[in-house]
């Protein structure tokens, strides 16, 4: 609807781009839930669609999807940040001579990555910060 009627929206944007903010950030950073991924990817879409439409309609709320952008572009529940665990990790594969054991069983909690659909998240990221940059390159030194 964005695409086809984008300059008929502007009335209803300071209630449209909030709400369609606080369901992209809507994720579970732990885990990677296809829906939640769908969701945000469709509301990335739609400001995407927004913001090449009605540039300067949004100006009030570049700076928020600049920053929530940002953010998103950091989303990958798959991969681990816990440091700690990092370094007894790497000791107890040193003392395996580095293969690991063929008898380990992760329960099935691992993903199979042609399952997960984080990356549709990151890429709706980058077509948002896109557009942003697009629209309005005087922005484009802020984003680092």
């Amino acid at each position: 609807m964005a695409k086809s009627v984008g300059n008929k929206l502007t009335p209803y944007l300071p209630q449209i781009v909030p709400l369609l903010s606080q369901l992209m950030t809507a994720l579970d950073q732990s885990q990677s839930v296809d829906r939640d991924n769908e969701l945000s990817e469709a509301c990335l879409s739609t400001l995407q669609a927004i913001l090449r439409k009605c540039p300067k309609d949004v100006t009030q709320f570049v700076n928020g999807l600049l920053r929530s952008s940002m953010e998103l572009l950091k989303y990958d529940p798959n991969y681990v940040y816990d440091e700690e665990d990092g370094d007894e990790a790497m000791e107890e594969e040193e003392d395996a001579g580095g293969w690991g054991s063929d008898f380990s069983d992760d329960d099935g909690q691992a993903l199979d990555d042609d399952d997960d659909t984080s990356w549709k998240v990151r890429r709706g990221a980058i077509s948002v910060i896109d557009a942003i940059i697009k629209t309005r390159p005087d922005l484009a030194r802020e984003i680092t």
